[in-house]
């Protein structure tokens, strides 16, 4: 086996996990994620149709000749499952009922109108309903395309000015976007302040995981880094716009959370690989004594000198000279074909999450009980994405998942082609759960193994043109669910096929499981004859050599 471990692999592994690793998870993994699902899941509140009246016919009278003041809302959804018009019966268990109809040309007819104020929504602020129905899933477009530019930008600034800071910095810009959202006059401007909300949320996801693995021994990578901290997010995000129902309130306590997971900035250090690779001694043997401490460990001996093994030290001259990574690295030979795997799937992936996710108000029932439930649903199988990569592997656990995807998809298919009813209502509720819980624990999984796949000089860079591609299955999600749901089915048939592409995909990767995480493009870990290290391998190399350092870090 080649002698290629770097000095942070080193210390790493020697040092071990513990409290510092813990902590790191919480306030990384968890806190920094939260403010960027609220700003993702934010459209699938915001563009649900709570009900409109016309008071143009407010006062009515019945066969008595008695006024009767009818609360007659009516549901315009997007989506909605019923093309059948209601009768306007008064209710007496409910002072707003929703009547679930077809009315564009009323609404457009009607002089005045109100939605019901219960509810306040980016559709009924700006009337997107009928003619402009077509505006909020552009939003949503618009806020994927602001994230796919956020991921690339993210990739290139954490390779090159830190993941610390690039994480943070991304943080710091969500806070301030969701004060001004709040102020929105138009949709035009909300929508742009969805776009660089999309950039500085993009920017955190392709980064947060990062910075956080690159402290984690490899046993420990897969199941601290697969917290289901999104899951967790969105379930509160859902509990959130049930309770204020109103979306400026939304981004006040948005903006309101990002500063409270903003604070851990004067803790979290900077990555030690990245600093191990940009030759940044001072602060890496800061950050290893802060590691150490915390663990209430020992550091082991290491010099500056160990750490200058990796290309110079911060005053040498070759560090002036540090090579600037692009997109096109990760075509380099070895990881082309991965590269362009990679992309295809994540896109997939994507597509696949956010057409079940912002489709939510095409489910059948109340919207808020459904909002909470395709959420809530994912967070008792949200343990096997943890423990299940370290048992039977990253690709046999991602193929797992996203097998159970594609069977949900199907069976849903074929629910739809049923006759209305409750066997067709709640089947494809069920299966359209699976089919989503399948496909989140397959993408969690999948993250762990291609940020494993990629050396450190562009991991960053990596995960951030994954998150790319991401982005672009994220544009298209709003559009694949069909105004009518009669072909709905259509929608599920080609997430079906989607995610069995992905499958495929799984079987031309390499295994990662118990393999060190590269420095460079010239790093070897296993010899021809041996292509699994695991971590007796790694052990027995640490004690062939004399410390205070490996031999050939570099």
């Amino acid at each position: 086996m080649d002698d290629n471990f770097g000095t942070s692999e080193y210390l790493i592994e020697m040092i071990g996990c513990g409290r510092f690793q813990t902590i790191m998870v919480f306030l990384v993994c968890i806190m920094s994620k939260l403010p960027v699902v609220y700003t993702f899941m934010f459209m699938s509140f915001g563009n649900y149709n709570p009900g409109w009246r016309c008071l143009d016919n407010f006062n009515t009278t019945d066969s008595n000749g008695t006024q009767a003041h009818y609360s007659s809302y009516k549901n315009m959804s997007f989506f909605s499952s019923s093309k059948s018009t209601s009768t306007l019966v008064p209710s007496s268990s409910s002072s707003h009922p929703l009547y679930v109809t077809d009315s564009c040309p009323e609404f457009e007819a009607c002089k005045d109108v109100e939605f019901y104020p219960g509810d306040s929504t980016i559709v009924s602020e700006w009337g997107l309903i009928c003619n402009r129905a077509w505006i909020p899933s552009l939003i949503i477009s618009v806020q994927m395309a602001g994230a796919l530019v956020g991921s690339y930008i993210a990739g290139q600034c954490s390779d090159s000015y830190g993941r610390k800071t690039t994480t943070y910095g991304s943080l710091a810009v969500i806070g301030v976007l969701n004060v001004v959202s709040v102020f929105s006059v138009s949709w035009h401007m909300f929508a742009v302040l969805r776009f660089l909300l999309g950039i500085a949320s993009g920017s955190v996801l392709a980064v947060y995981y990062v910075l956080t693995s690159e402290f984690l021994t490899r046993k420990w990578r897969a199941p601290l880094t697969s917290v289901p901290a999104w899951n967790v997010g969105a379930v509160l995000f859902s509990l959130t716009a049930m309770g204020l129902r109103d979306w400026r309130h939304l981004h006040i306590a948005n903006s309101i959370l990002s500063v409270i997971c903003f604070l851990p900035v004067f803790w979290v250090p900077e990555s030690l690989r990245w600093l191990e690779v940009k030759n940044k001694t001072k602060q890496f043997m800061k950050v290893a004594h802060q590691i150490a401490k915390t663990n209430n460990k020992i550091l082991p001996p290491i010099t500056s000198d160990c750490i200058a093994l990796t290309g110079g030290d911060e005053t040498c001259e070759d560090s002036k000279k540090q090579h600037t990574y692009t997109p096109l690295d990760l075509f380099h030979i070895g990881y082309k074909s991965h590269t362009i795997l990679i992309c295809i799937m994540w896109i997939f992936m994507s597509l696949i999450y956010y057409a079940i996710t912002f489709g939510v108000k095409s489910l059948y029932g109340n919207f808020y009980f459904n909002l909470v439930l395709v959420f809530v649903v994912q967070l008792p199988f949200a343990i096997f994405p943890i423990i299940v990569p370290n048992i039977i592997g990253r690709l046999k656990g991602t193929l797992v998942f996203l097998a159970i995807s594609t069977i949900g998809l199907i069976v849903a298919t074929g629910f739809e082609r049923l006759p209305n009813g409750d066997i067709k209502t709640i089947g494809t509720l069920i299966t359209i759960m699976a089919g989503k819980v399948g496909m989140t624990s397959g993408w969690d999984v999948n993250k762990v193994h291609m940020t494993e796949l990629y050396p450190t000089v562009v991991r960053g860079l990596a995960l951030g043109w994954a998150c790319v591609m991401a982005r672009i299955g994220g544009i298209i999600a709003p559009f694949l669910v069909p105004d009518t749901p009669s072909t709905i089915f259509i929608c599920y048939a080609i997430m079906a096929v989607l995610s069995l592409v992905c499958c495929a995909i799984v079987f031309t990767l390499p295994e990662t499981k118990g393999r060190p995480l590269k420095k460079t493009f010239d790093d070897q870990f296993c010899s021809p004859e041996n292509n699994h290290c695991d971590e007796r391998d790694y052990k027995n190399y640490v004690s062939s050599k004399n410390v205070p350092c490996p031999n050939n870090v570099g």
